[in-house]
């Protein structure tokens, strides 16, 4: 966890140095004076599992859903969103064996996908797998972390007989964003038909399972903010979700686009994984998303604790003081007066940092490749 919060910026021996000072300091006691060797580390560090960082995930993600986040809801129902990203990683033998390399590609790539509770802003479950793998069957592997009634929202790249199959069989809603053409055929008719929306049952195609049913599906046309049209296929078809509804439940999906920027941003984000070894990379992302759940867990308590709004509260000021603290809360817990005073501190700490609110306030995209040195005038200065 004090490897994730360091955002990449030291290597082992720097790191482990820095973690000996900062228990040292609060008086907190270690098993050597000194801080062990770098190549120590890397050969304990498979000792803790990646499978076993991901059940804390599931597990804090649980907890706190039914307790710190029973708020956070839409309309009263839980909503979770899903998305994937791929992710260069270090160069190696194991790496490029276990994840593959793209077509045009210079180093191993992974393919991330979330799940992601959008009104907690939470991540509660995530799957890892080589570059060329699909995005729908890495959602099918999270859905056991969904329950009967929760909701849903995919964009473009999701939709398909065997998810709607699967969502339908978990009593899982979803309103899910299709292609306006070449597409289902209910779909190709309410656009053909330019209508607003329309109810019809959505059938399997030929040599389907024999388990898949036919679904009764609503599809329904809305218009976006930048003026274009799109198509949604939902399984809400009460009419308390009416099309204004839908609009804004779809835009709750952004939340987790905002999250992919984070584990990519400057102040956390790991720039690249250290690990060479497959292991290691699904054990350092599965601890990246465990910090950062548990960062979402600490602005909850804040919230509580100073009376303030949840979604007030500076997310990047959050992240940087869970990982201020994250020794003193860890190496701590057989004191507890000690460790509840230095949680006090936190919560405090980040309670002091809130978001200016900034209407229509623009974001561009940046770009971390590195400049180009020659272009067609020759060497380009400045």
């Amino acid at each position: 966890m004090f490897m994730v919060a360091d955002g990449g910026r030291r290597g082992y021996g720097l790191l482990l140095d820095d973690f000996w000072d900062q228990a040292r300091s609060h008086g907190l006691p270690l098993p050597t004076e000194r801080s062990i060797s770098a190549a120590s580390f890397c050969r304990a560090r498979p000792k803790i599992t990646s499978e076993l960082l991901r059940l804390m995930l599931h597990e804090v993600a649980s907890m706190s859903l039914e307790s710190s986040f029973a708020s956070q809801r839409w309309r009263g129902r839980r909503v979770f969103a899903a998305d994937g990203t791929k992710i260069n990683v270090q160069r190696s033998d194991d790496l490029e064996r276990a994840f593959g390399i793209p077509r045009g590609g210079h180093c191993p790539q992974i393919l991330v996908s979330v799940l992601f509770d959008v009104c907690a802003k939470l991540p509660i479950d995530v799957e890892i797998d080589p570059c060329a793998s699909c995005e729908r069957d890495q959602l099918l592997n999270m859905l056991s972390s969904l329950a009967a009634g929760d909701v849903l929202v995919l964009d473009r790249g999701y939709p398909a007989h065997r998810v709607f199959q699967e969502l339908t069989h978990a009593k899982v809603d979803f309103l899910i964003r299709v292609p306006a053409t070449n597409t289902f055929a209910v779909v190709d008719q309410l656009h053909a038909s330019g209508g607003a929306e329309v109810v019809e049952w959505l059938y399997p195609p030929d040599g389907s399972p024999e388990s898949w049913q036919p679904i009764k599906v609503r599809v329904v046309r809305l218009d976006m903010p930048d003026g274009s049209e799109s198509f949604f296929v939902t399984s809400l078809r009460d009419e308390s979700f009416t099309r204004t509804r839908l609009s804004e439940l779809y835009h709750m999906r952004w939340e987790a686009e905002e999250f992919y920027k984070l584990v990519k941003g400057p102040y956390i984000g790991q720039g690249q994984f250290r690990s060479k070894s497959p292991e290691g990379i699904r054990q350092e992302v599965h601890a990246l998303m465990l910090f950062l759940a548990i960062t979402r867990v600490v602005m909850a308590a804040t919230a509580k604790s100073a009376g303030v709004e949840y979604v007030t509260l500076s997310q990047k000021a959050a992240v940087l003081s869970v990982g201020c603290y994250i020794t003193r809360l860890f190496l701590t817990s057989q004191d507890g007066a000690h460790a509840a005073s230095q949680l006090r501190a936190l919560l405090e700490r980040v309670a002091r940092a809130r978001y200016k609110r900034r209407p229509d306030r623009a974001a561009p995209r940046r770009s971390f490749l590195p400049r180009r040195r020659w272009g067609p005038q020759g060497h380009v200065r400045g």
